[in-house]
């Protein structure tokens, strides 16, 4: 039973390609977060910041965001 270069390389290039294809989802994923939180950022530079809660209610439960065990 003889091994040809092929049989070698073919396990390996299809290993590498879905590493390639992972990060290119990765990529573009990151991207697409990136763009939505800018447009999110210049949203409320423009309005102003109206619509967001002000620092004394991001903590609104009764703990504060402590756990209580």
């Amino acid at each position: 039973m003889q091994m040809n270069l092929m049989d070698i390389i073919g396990p390996v290039a299809l290993f590498v390609g879905v590493i390639c294809i992972a990060a290119a989802l990765y990529f573009v994923m990151t991207l697409i977060k990136g763009a939505s939180a800018r447009r999110r950022e210049q949203r409320d530079a423009a309005s102003g910041g109206a619509h967001r809660r002000s620092d004394s209610q991001v903590g609104s439960r009764s703990d504060n965001g402590r756990n209580r065990h």
